[in-house]
C-alpha cells in the first residue's frame, strides 16, 4: 500500500512539475543564407558560398520568444580569387534578446535581399514586446573564420542580471577581435 501511495504522490507531483512548462516550446529551423563576394576586413579577403546554422528558438508561456541559440551546422566557403576553402563557425545562446531583431530581420540585417531562406519578419508573431530584457545573457563567437591555417574572428560575452530587489547584481561585457595584424 506504501508503494501505491508513494507512486501516486511521485505521479502528482510530476503532473504539477510538468504542467508548468507544457506552454512554453522550442522551436528548430535550418536557416541557410547564400553570399556572393563578401568582403572579410579582417583577413581581407572576398568569400562566396553558402552558410548553414541550426536556429533554435523557445517561446515563454505567453508564446512569445525568450530565448535563442543558434550555431554553424556546415559552412561551404571559399576565397573567390584562389578556390581556398574558408571555414565558418559561429555560435550563441541569447536570453537578452540582442539578436531576437537580427534573426527576425537576417535579410535586411545583412544588407542583401533575399540572402537567407526565410523571409524578414518571419518571426513577428513571436516577438516580445520589449527587448533586449532588463536582464539575462548572451554569449557569441561571432563568426569565426579559419583561413590558411590561422583563426580569425571576433567574441563576444554580455551578461546583465538583475536581482528581485531591482538591483544590477552582474554587468560584463568582453569582446575579443584577433585579426592580421
Amino acid at each position: 500500500m506504501k508503494t501505491l501511495k508513494l507512486f501516486a504522490v511521485m505521479l502528482i507531483l510530476a503532473f504539477f512539475v510538468s504542467s508548468n512548462r507544457v506552454n512554453a516550446q522550442t522551436f528548430q529551423k535550418e536557416l541557410i543564407a547564400t553570399f556572393n563576394d563578401m568582403y572579410l576586413p579582417c583577413i581581407d579577403i572576398y568569400i562566396s558560398g553558402t552558410w548553414t546554422c541550426h536556429f533554435t528558438y523557445q517561446l515563454d508561456k505567453g508564446g512569445k520568444i525568450s530565448r535563442m541559440h543558434f550555431n554553424t551546422l556546415q559552412s561551404d566557403f571559399h576565397e573567390v580569387q584562389t578556390g581556398e576553402k574558408v571555414i565558418c563557425l559561429d555560435t550563441g545562446n541569447d536570453k537578452l534578446g540582442n539578436y531576437f531583431w537580427f534573426f527576425n530581420n537576417p535579410n535586411a540585417a545583412n544588407g542583401i535581399e533575399d540572402c537567407y531562406n526565410v523571409k524578414d519578419g518571419w518571426l513577428d508573431q513571436y516577438m516580445p514586446d520589449n527587448y533586449p530584457f532588463e536582464e539575462g545573457s548572451m554569449v557569441e563567437q561571432n563568426w569565426k573564420f579559419i583561413y590558411g591555417g590561422e583563426k580569425y574572428g571576433v567574441s563576444t560575452l554580455i551578461q546583465l542580471h538583475i536581482n528581485a530587489k531591482g538591483v544590477v547584481t552582474v554587468d560584463n561585457s568582453k569582446t575579443k577581435i584577433i585579426c592580421t595584424e
